[in-house]
């Protein structure tokens, strides 16, 4: 082993066992990802964008993983014991909305955690992440809202957080803090909570975890458009982006000029107005939702000195191909990762 005069460690290659001189670099993680953001940025025409000093170098990922991956492995042994209940309440539009939540079965108040993943993914169809989250020693709730498009979804879940800490029969389960967790479209509630200056006093919302959002809607409704018209796209990414594009134009939405949609359904619009620590993550090759959109939100976020994490993780990140974390390395550590750093997080914040 070596150090070179950057400081930089690396292995001597065998190769100099034959009188040649090379050598092997571990090249750090960091340094990597910022030479891959200055692609992007310049390829995207952006703004400079900060360093970020944030995603992990490969020391410090490592250590982080090993740290905190027993303690995980330990929670989820109860992971069967994890149920759920639905319950009924009324938004302020008087409309009867639906909406489950997941915790441990005791009466212990545990910190609440709102959970939206865009469309048709919220706890309702993966009952896994609920129990995931319950484990962990949250309550995580998710709700059936009638407008998944529009910004109305983000207050329906303000209105589903107003309720359960206030009305809902079994409130004495929910701890005194709150946070929530948004994941690709589902993202617009975690701007909206965290912006919202009265939401947070009444409910004590400590922080937000904000997983591969887009920074403007209308950009990533014509990067929609763009992708599912090209022939030699990856058969998920396409499946993915064409489910979307069919539930759109389903709601009458042909362009961008809707800015009830486009504006304030955008999380960008927010962000300026952030009012707690947020912590946002994103896949490097993410090609559903581009990682271009975290580094807007990152770049404008640090500039009004607003107190944001980004940590950008290998591979797609959560907008892998469910069918191939399994076979996929890069895909399995992507998603271990993502759930060491969103709990570090929310642990730092709700658990303190």
């Amino acid at each position: 082993m070596y150090r070179d005069e950057k400081g930089v460690y690396g292995f001597e290659s065998k190769e100099k066992k034959t009188g040649t001189n090379s050598f092997r670099t571990i090249k750090n993680l960091a340094d990597a990802g910022m030479e891959l953001i200055d692609q992007i940025r310049i390829k995207n025409g952006l703004e400079e964008i900060y360093y970020i000093n944030d995603t992990p170098s490969l020391f410090s990922f490592v250590i982080k993983n090993v740290f905190y991956l027993p303690s995980i492995i330990w929670k989820l042994r109860k992971l069967k014991e994890m149920k759920s209940e639905r319950f009924w309440y009324l938004n302020r539009r008087n409309e009867a909305i639906q909406g489950i939540i997941y915790g441990p079965n005791y009466d212990r108040p545990l910190p609440l955690i709102a959970f939206d993943s865009g469309y048709k993914r919220d706890l309702f169809n993966f009952s896994i992440v609920g129990k995931v989250i319950a484990c962990l020693g949250y309550r995580a709730f998710s709700i059936r809202s009638r407008n998944e498009l529009k910004v109305i979804e983000a207050e329906d879940y303000i209105d589903a957080a107003e309720f359960l800490r206030t009305k809902y029969e079994k409130r004495n389960k929910i701890g005194d803090k709150s946070g929530v967790i948004g994941i690709s479209g589902g993202n617009i509630v975690v701007y909206k909570m965290c912006s919202n200056k009265e939401f947070i006093e009444r409910n004590n919302l400590k922080c937000g975890v904000s997983i591969s959002p887009f920074a403007d809607l209308a950009e990533q409704f014509k990067y929609m458009k763009e992708v599912i018209k090209k022939q030699n796209v990856d058969s998920h990414t396409k499946e993915v982006l064409e489910d979307y594009n069919r539930y759109v134009e389903s709601l009458g939405v042909k362009d961008t000029e809707d800015d009830s949609i486009f504006v304030k359904g955008s999380p960008i619009t927010y962000v300026n107005e952030l009012k707690i620590p947020l912590l946002i993550e994103h896949g490097i090759k993410d090609d559903i939702v581009p990682v271009t959109g975290s580094l807007k939100i990152y770049s404008k976020a640090k500039k009004a000195k607003k107190e944001v994490e980004l940590v950008l993780i290998p591979g797609k990140g959560i907008h892998e191909d469910l069918k191939q974390w399994k076979k996929d390395l890069v895909g399995t550590i992507s998603l271990i990762s993502s759930i060491i750093y969103v709990y570090s997080f929310l642990k730092k914040h709700l658990d303190s």
